[in-house]
């Protein structure tokens, strides 16, 4: 019979994969995910080969855990939304912490070059697009809600809820672009953002 893990084994195999993701996400960042090869991500993260494959199992399975934490964070936001009384007021306000992800080139230029890859591979195309297809349902969800707040009682509009979420997405999607484009952008940050918040509230109104 297996042996069960304590909680000091899970937190060091917690460490040892986040380890992992750290250097992997550097490798991709910098050599792109072809030239990232698991011997160059096992030097990176400062351990052998097979080490790195008790955790992972190829290259894909590092990419989709990449892609679940950021999706963790984001699900987070959105959830923090539901809970608030006024869902388009904290999204509105809160439109701070959007900014500041996207101008994180780090995470910016990591999510880009993920992106990239899925218009070539096929089983990371799957991982992006059921992480997106997810994220863009709570965000429709938080759009109804929205609504509601705005306008009670009155039909949601599926064409338009959806064109709600496609211009918020395509808003950060851009703002991202911009920030690896254009790393001078974090000086413009407050600017951006007093910008930023007028326009995501003419979207939220519809």
């Amino acid at each position: 019979m297996e042996k069960p893990k304590n909680k000091c084994d899970e937190s060091r195999a917690g460490a040892r994969r986040q380890q992992i993701l750290d250097a992997a996400g550097r490798c991709f960042r910098e050599h792109g995910f072809h030239s990232a090869s698991m011997q160059l991500i096992a030097r990176t993260a400062g351990m052998s080969v097979g080490h790195i494959y008790h955790y992972f199992e190829n290259k894909e399975a590092i990419i989709a855990a990449i892609v679940a934490a950021d999706d963790v964070v984001t699900r987070s936001r959105f959830e923090g939304f539901r809970r608030e009384p006024n869902v388009s007021a904290a999204m509105v306000e809160q439109a701070d912490k959007g900014l500041d992800r996207c101008l994180d080139i780090d995470r910016s230029a990591l999510l880009m070059e993920i992106a990239a890859e899925s218009g070539r591979n096929p089983r990371i195309a799957e991982i992006v697009h059921a992480t997106d297809r997810g994220l863009r349902q709570q965000l429709e969800e938080l759009m109804d809600r929205v609504q509601e707040e705005l306008r009670p009682g009155t039909p949601v509009d599926p064409a338009r809820r959806t064109a709600q979420a496609t211009l918020i997405c395509s808003l950060f999607d851009g703002l991202r672009m911009r920030s690896i484009r254009s790393p001078d952008l974090a000086g413009e940050r407050d600017e951006v953002l007093a910008l930023l918040r007028p326009v995501l509230r003419r979207i939220l109104e519809g």
